[in-house]
């Protein structure tokens, strides 16, 4: 696969990835989310923003691999 076509997979990647995940998290965690307390639910909401760089740095990894 040429450098041009991971490209071209990748962005649309990162667009599925930019909008599925927040979704994702909203729809499976949302209820539980709205009943903890604050001091627990923003730890929580930080870990779950910093864990969307993993796939996303894979991903990038990826498409700048040489051909």
């Amino acid at each position: 696969m040429t450098r041009k076509t991971r490209s071209l997979l990748g962005t649309i990647g990162i667009i599925v990835v930019t909008i599925g995940y927040p979704l994702a998290v909203a729809v499976l965690l949302g209820d539980t989310m709205a009943g903890l307390p604050p001091g627990l639910s923003i730890p929580i909401f930080a870990v779950l923003g910093v864990l969307w760089c993993l796939p996303m740095a894979i991903l990038i990894r990826w498409m700048a691999r040489p051909d």
